[in-house]
Order: structure tokens, then sequence, then C-alpha cells
């Protein structure tokens, strides 16, 4: 039996994809000012990407802005990820200052959900699980390859490696340089998940010829998807208005699709 998680109110691991958007500032008031914009949004899941923020290694300072976007959106998931460099992220941090983040958002009591580099980064994965799992709150294991589609039995073997790692929800993240690339993507999601996962996965092919990947997830087994609120934070990212109309049209016709 598949997996589901319910985190205020919102079920991750069936029914239509889950629409996240990251927010991605370098101050407090930048970051403040982007969540107001959001508040009237179609989002279910708020990511903040701590790699742009001046003042991360500031303990006090993160914890205040957690608290003011926990306050500003009380029922929707809150995910704290810091992107490190190897994966496309914004500035380089040692092992052990990336584990202490992932810790202490964790055991702030203000986020639902911690991103962890579980590839890249093998050394602190069980550490940053354990942890991360003590304080209740869920780990969604990542990984992000900006230059390349890996073959469908690497994509299936890393999504698994990230489950049996004790990953709650694993998430791929792929850069596609033709239409079979997609299709590479898209038959490993749904392989893993109708055949071999036991938990939810989230798959994305970035950039413009990867769109179908964002919006056809409730079909091949993609729990959350990308949205762009202004300007897009990755490549091949709609808006998230567009991205909820289509969600919902294909959610509306699932048993025309045989789901």
């Amino acid at each position: 039996m598949k997996k589901v998680y319910t985190v205020r109110g919102v079920t991750i691991g069936e029914g239509r994809p889950k629409i996240i958007v990251p927010i991605i500032e370098k101050t407090d008031a930048a970051i403040i000012e982007k969540a107001q914009s959001l508040l009237k949004l179609p989002i279910d899941v708020i990511e903040w990407r701590a790699d742009a923020y001046e003042e991360i290694l500031e303990e006090e300072k993160i914890f205040k802005v957690l608290k003011a976007l926990r306050e500003l959106f009380p029922d929707k998931i809150l995910i704290f990820s810091f992107r490190t460099l190897i994966e496309g992220g914004l500035r380089e941090i040692s092992m052990e200052d990336y584990t202490r983040l992932n810790h202490f958002a964790a055991e702030s009591g203000l986020v639902d959900m911690v991103d962890v580099a579980m590839i890249s980064w093998p050394d602190v994965v069980e550490e940053n699980i354990h942890h991360i799992h003590t304080a209740g709150i869920l780990v969604m294991g990542s990984y992000h390859n900006f230059k390349s589609t890996p073959e469908k039995a690497v994509l299936i073997r890393t999504l698994m490696k990230m489950q049996a790692l004790g990953a709650d929800i694993s998430k791929i993240a792929v850069m596609p340089n033709t239409a079979d690339d997609l299709l590479t993507l898209l038959n490993a999601t749904y392989e893993t998940a109708s055949r071999y996962g036991d938990k939810p996965i989230v798959t994305t092919a970035m950039s413009p010829s990867g769109l179908l990947s964002r919006l056809a997830g409730e079909v091949f087994g993609s729990s959350m998807t990308y949205g762009a609120a202004g300007e897009a934070t990755a490549p091949g990212q709609i808006s998230v208005e567009l991205l909820d109309d289509v969600l919902s049209l294909l959610h509306g016709n699932r048993e025309l699709m045989g789901l």
C-alpha cells in the first residue's frame, strides 16, 4: 500500500499534484514581500530556499524568518531548503554548517519538511535524516542534475535509494536535452510510482522542453510540482495560475484517462 502524508490538511501522495512555490530572496524584507505576494495564489506548499539568504548562518535571524513565514502561511506546508552549490544552489557551505542548519530548522517547530541533498552529499545523509525525523519533521530527499537526464534504470535506482535511506518524499530534477530524455523521466516516474516505490515521489524535467513533466504528475505518478509566481526560479516553470488550471483539467478528467 502506498504511503501518503497529510500535513496541514494537504495530502501528498494522492490526487492532483500539490503546487510548490519557492521563495528565493536575500533579505528579510524581500522574503516577507515575496511571501505576501503569494497569499492569494493557488499554492499548497511554500519552500524557503535559504541558500539565497544573506544571514543564513545567524540562527536567531533564521528563526525570525521561519516564524514570519509560518504566521503568513498557517495552512500551507512549509519546506526548509538549503540548495547546495553542487546542485544548483547559490552559495557554498560546509557539511557541518549544512547539517546544523537542517537540524535547527527541524527543531524550530516551524517547518513541516526539510530538503536533504541525499546523493551529492552522502556523508551527512544519515545524520540529517536521523535528527530531522527525531524532531517529527518529514524529509524530502533531493537530487538535481542541471546537465543531463540519466538512463531510466539510474533514475529508478536513485529514487529507490533515497527511499531506502529514509526519505519520506524523494525528488529528482533533471535536464532534458531531447524529447527522448523527457520520455525517459516520465517512464522512470511511472515505473517507480506504480511498481517499485511505496512513498511519494516528485520528478521534474527542467527547461521548456520538460514542461509536460510539470503538468502530468497525476498521470505518471509525481506527487508535487513547482510553479512560478512572478519570475521563474527554475528553467521551464510556468505561472501558478496556469499550472493550477491545467492540473484541475487533468484531475477532472482522470476517469477518461483511466486513472
